[in-house]
């Protein structure tokens, strides 16, 4: 087909004609030694990215013709054969599939179209639709910039039009036209495979992301990573944590921040983290495709407290006979649930996540309930509130609490009749509340109540008849009620270390055991019957103070003495020996009347007053206390005299003046308040330094000429006792 030549094309055609005559006269007329002379070329023409994809559109110079007035040619340079999409070195479609004249057509086949050419196809990359290609803009008479002859009007284009939904990435790509091109532009026919590639660059992309724990944070770190170095960076990150089937928003930065810290609490091992690139002209917070990276989720390191060492995450493990969950909604554990589930074979095993050490069992979180098995408290548990785990009567198990168990609340475990095995209730517990074990049936062996422990409530143990053996309720227990161990009828024995307050009863101490020292809990309100009490005491010196809220019988037999304050003569105290029973209550000097140190005053079938006698010597008050008190005035005993607390106090080396438990001190100012006071016994002349000094008996007794003597005399004896010091007594 002939095509006229317009006048604006004479000139070419004419500088051609004679390029041509030249060419021959040349011997360039030889086919197989000319080359290429033309060149298919593509272009990027349109590139726009948006919330819903990416566009681009490429332009082909796909043909070329040059009319020569002696040789009239079909063509110059065309495809012939198939000719390719890839991206990313993939093959991604035949553009001779979409528009068969793409290749292999002639001048009179390709004339301008306008809109779209041929058939649109879908673009299939790593085995997915990511988006769709289509030909259009077919126009002749076009000039090629890129060639020889560039201000030629003979060429022939065509746009590429690639729509990508958002799926595709926004990361850079490669794009590549592959064919056979033929060109007879030198006069002889030439082909050769061509492969034209073009880059876009996209926007910058997250790589290396990781996370650390620090300190009581989390800390998300990444790099930015472009195609190129023009790739964009106008946006932001945004670091997302995958919860089910949403991303949660932890953050967002500028694009020159490449790290993100969040609280330890919100990190959880059990989920992915994902970062993502968002452009400024995406409108929505989400992953964007090419421009995210995830960290998977690494899975909880539990220690053996079922904790997570990383994120702290914790769990709380139970089963149910039905294999169903508890219901725990508005149940605060003092974390936050995470997911609750059920595993293992059958279902029955039930897991509740926390995204933190839970701190409590809520009240009736679990109370009349189908939980079953043994039953395990996590360790960082402090508190069971009220009711708990009442009326599970299909707990047929063990039950192992938390050891920083601090609280047990009202009903917690009452009536879980199936318990088996012991209880051990943590050195750490110190309120056991009303009713909280009553009914336990199953418990079995020896009760242990440990040291922790300041109050046990209402019938706390009530009819629980499977523990056996002794029981010891130490010295430091506070509150506990008559009723708190109704119905343990095998239970040998009750000892109590302390003098509790009680409710529900006057007589909780009646035939029970009360061992008391200088350590114990004494309330001012204890009462009642005891079945046998005593108290215990380390005593250094010789001589020293008591008093007691029960009374004594003395036989004459015990390892010590006691005595009355009976008046104050000058600077001497005067002592009278105490016989027979010594009322509750009254202060009392006593003497240590052995070799040993620790002396045990006890009755038996006693009753606990705590009202307390005060005896009036010189002015001064002589009362006893059964706590610790601080003394401002008066006098109190220390190496068998009494000793001026106002002298004391202005010592150095003395920060303050206390009276111990079960001990008494004259309490006031005397007329002339010498600093010290001695004691004698009344009938006697000799004073109590004399009298210990005669008692011992290893002391060596010397005349004034140093005559060793085998007992003292009457008159100046020198004593050297066994402790080395020496003493002057006189005896009348």
């Amino acid at each position: 087909m002939k095509k006229t030549i317009n006048s604006k094309h004479s000139r070419s055609v004419f500088i051609f004609a004679l390029l041509s005559l030249f060419m021959c006269m040349a011997g360039a007329g030889n086919a197989n030694a000319s080359a290429l002379v033309l060149k298919p070329v593509v272009n990027f023409d349109y590139t726009s990215y948006t919330t819903f994809g990416t566009n681009v559109t490429l332009k082909l110079w796909i043909f070329n013709w040059k009319l020569e007035p002696l040789h009239p040619k079909q063509y110059n340079s065309r495809f012939t054969g198939d000719v390719y999409l890839y991206i990313d070195d993939k093959e991604v479609a035949n553009l001779k599939e979409m528009w068969s004249l793409i290749s292999d057509a002639n001048y009179s086949m390709l004339k301008y179209t306008p809109g779209d050419v041929g058939s649109k196809l879908a673009i299939n990359y790593n085995g997915t639709n990511v988006g769709s290609a289509q030909l259009q803009y077919l126009r002749d008479g076009q000039t090629c910039p890129y060639n020889p002859y560039s201000s030629e009007e003979s060429w022939v284009t065509i746009e590429l039009k690639l729509s990508f939904k958002n799926t595709f990435s926004y990361y850079g790509h490669k794009f590549t036209v592959k064919g056979k091109w033929q060109d007879q532009t030198s006069g002889s026919l030439v082909e050769k495979d061509v492969a034209l590639e073009l880059y876009k660059d996209g926007y910058v992309r997250p790589i290396n992301f990781k996370v650390q724990p620090s300190g009581d944070k989390m800390m998300f770190t990444w790099e930015q990573q472009g195609y190129s170095k023009y790739a964009s960076t106008e946006g932001k990150w945004i670091v997302y944590k995958r919860v089910g089937s949403k991303n949660v928003k932890l953050g967002e930065l500028a694009a020159t921040e490449h790290s993100l810290s969040i609280k330890k609490k919100t990190y959880s091992c059990s989920n992915d983290y994902i970062i993502t690139f968002i452009p400024t002209v995406y409108s929505r917070q989400e992953p964007v495709s090419g421009l995210t990276a995830k960290i998977p989720a690494p899975g909880h390191k539990l220690n053996d407290d079922d904790i997570c060492q990383v994120c702290g995450n914790s769990y709380f493990r139970y089963q149910t006979t039905d294999g169903n969950k508890v219901d725990i909604s508005n149940k605060d554990f003092g974390a936050t649930v995470v997911e609750h589930w059920r595993e293992g074979d059958g279902k029955s095993k039930c897991v509740i996540e926390f995204d933190a050490p839970i701190t409590k069992i809520p009240a009736q979180a679990f109370s009349n309930s189908n939980i079953t098995g043994n039953l395990v408290i996590p360790n960082s548990v402090t508190e069971i509130e009220d009711e708990a785990f009442a009326e599970c009567k299909n707990l047929n198990g063990t039950l192992t609490l938390s050891n920083s168990l601090k609280s047990i609340g009202k009903f917690a475990f009452c009536d879980c009749i199936e318990f088996t095995g012991e209880l051990t209730i943590p050195n750490s517990v110190t309120t056991i509340g009303n009713w909280a074990f009553s009914g336990c049936i199953g418990f079995t062996g020896e009760l242990t109540i440990p040291s922790s422990v300041k109050t046990i409530g209402i019938e706390t143990f009530y009819n629980c008849t499977g523990f056996t053996g002794d029981l010891l309720l130490h010295k430091s227990l506070e509150a506990v009620s008559a009723s708190s161990f109704t119905n343990c009828k095998n239970i040998k024995t009750i000892t109590f270390q302390s003098l509790p307050r009680t409710s529900g009863g006057y007589s909780y101490l009646e035939g029970k055991k009360v061992s008391l020292s200088d350590d114990s809990y004494i309330s001012d309100r204890a009462a009642g019957p005891v079945g046998a009490i005593s108290y215990t005491r380390t005593m250094t010196s010789n001589w020293g103070t008591l008093v007691l809220p029960y009374s004594l019988t003395l036989t004459g037999n015990e390892p010590y003495r006691l005595y009355a304050i009976d008046n104050m003569e000058g600077e001497e105290l005067v002592l009278k020996q105490f016989e027979g029973e010594v009322a509750a209550g009254t202060p009392c000097v006593v003497k240590r009347n052995c070799t040993e140190s620790e002396l045990t005053f006890d009755a038996n079938d006693a009753k606990l007053n705590m009202a307390r006698v005060a005896q009036d010597v010189g002015g001064m008050k002589f009362r006893g206390t059964y706590w610790t008190e601080e003394v401002n005035s008066g006098y109190v005993i220390s190496k068998n005299s009494f000793w001026n607390v106002e002298e004391l106090k202005g010592s150095a080396s003395v920060n303050g003046v206390k009276v111990r438990p079960f001990r008494a001190w004259l309490d006031g100012t005397s007329a002339n308040a010498p600093a010290k006071l001695s004691m004698r016994i009344d009938g006697s002349t000799t004073g109590i330094d004399a009298i210990d000094a005669l008692n011992d008996a290893e002391a060596a007794y010397y005349d004034l000429s140093g005559k060793r003597l085998d007992e003292p005399q009457r008159g100046v004896n020198i004593v050297r006792m066994k402790s080395g010091k020496t003493k002057k007594i006189i005896i009348k």
